[in-house]
């Protein structure tokens, strides 16, 4: 896990994620226990945080979220056990300015995301601890769930 301290104000922060990038998230933390966390989830494109009870949640939500934009685009096509929710990528109206995405904060912790690309069916990206101004890069899906574990379970 390659840390990094970012120490930068929130302008800063706004040029360096380029928060035009459609798949720019927080994930905010409200509870932690038993291996398990749950909380919200923010983007641009919904007016109501996403909510989840456990880790199988968010990554669903976070998968919908990036096959419904088509971005980052997936190198490989995924097969489902469930039926994902289909929405047409011009249904998906920008509704909250990216600025505001640094804003929320979860009680356990606040977690902005970037997945850059998914490729070799998992993500690819960058993840900042927001309380403390760290960034983490991670290369696959497993990678971005210890980097939150880890955090979250450092702090109790």
């Amino acid at each position: 896990m390659e840390e990094r301290k970012v120490c930068m104000d929130k302008e800063q922060q706004m040029n360096y994620w380029k928060v035009d990038t459609p798949s720019l998230i927080n994930i905010c933390v409200d509870k932690n226990g038993d291996g398990e966390f749950e909380g919200r989830i923010y983007d641009c494109y919904h007016e109501e945080p996403g909510q989840f009870e456990n880790l199988i949640q968010l990554l669903y939500w976070m998968e919908d979220l990036y096959e419904n934009l088509g971005f980052p685009q997936a190198s490989t096509r995924s097969r489902f056990f469930y039926s994902p929710r289909e929405v047409a990528p011009e249904d998906l109206k920008r509704v909250d300015a990216p600025e505001k995405l640094f804003d929320k904060r979860g009680e356990k912790g606040s977690f902005a995301v970037w997945v850059r690309t998914r490729q070799n069916a998992t993500w690819q990206g960058e993840i900042i601890w927001m309380e403390k101004d760290k960034r983490f890069a991670f290369a696959s899906v497993l990678d971005l769930v210890k980097i939150i574990d880890n955090i979250l379970t450092s702090e109790d």
